[in-house]
């Protein structure tokens, strides 16, 4: 019962607020002139290389990335414009199940769902994929895929170094197609194994 209440309120708080474990404020040198209220996604080195240059692994490895951009960003945009069907087809399964399924969830969302809590951020950028790596099994076979990408978000009359921070935790078991989040901000490890326990493999090798 304390993980489906959990759960619940990580996804109804999801870009809306916090998640799970709350955002944190955090300053930035950088500065970006857009001012504009909807969600994009940071450019990236990645996105000049020509992918003939790339080897196997390598053309793999910056597909799986570029899947993991480009659904955050649906999943930020279906929050922001309250479309829970799509926002549903990028949050976790697991999550959603705890809450009782699609229909249940998506009904309880649209009741909750406030336009002026995103309507208060005038800028959202999210990524790039700060940290991605591949699972394999024991006969070498990958399994699935996992990333860490920040979120950032001003709010109205903000200074540009002053944003919040969030981060999301994101998975797919089957390539690319189908790209799953969950917020990990200030959330304890074990939690995030709860819900992708092949996360372990990102996190205990690599500093978030």
């Amino acid at each position: 019962m304390q993980f489906q209440r959990l759960t619940f309120v990580a996804a109804a708080l999801f870009f809306g607020g916090c998640f799970i474990g709350g955002c944190t404020s955090e300053s930035s040198n950088g500065s970006n002139s857009d001012t504009g209220s909807s969600s994009e996604i940071s450019p990236q080195k990645d996105s000049l290389i020509v992918e003939g240059d790339l080897t196997a692994s390598e053309l793999d490895s910056f597909r799986i990335r570029r899947a993991f951009q480009s659904s955050a960003k649906n999943f930020n945009e279906a929050f922001r414009t309250g479309n829970f069907e799509e926002f549903l087809n990028y949050l976790h399964p697991s999550i959603v199940a705890a809450n009782g399924g699609r229909s249940s969830f998506k009904s309880r969302l649209k009741e909750i769902y406030n336009a002026n809590d995103t309507a208060m951020y005038r800028q959202t950028l999210i990524g790039p994929v700060s940290q991605m790596i591949g699972v394999r099994d024991p006969k070498g076979n990958l399994t699935g895929w996992y990333c860490t990408m920040p979120v950032r978000r001003w709010l109205k009359g903000a200074p540009e170094q002053e944003f919040q921070l969030q981060w999301l935790g994101g998975q797919t078991l089957n390539a690319g197609k189908n790209c799953y989040f969950i917020d990990i901000t200030q959330i304890e490890k074990e939690k995030i194994y709860q819900i992708m326990p092949d996360f372990r493999y990102l996190l205990e090798n690599q500093t978030r």
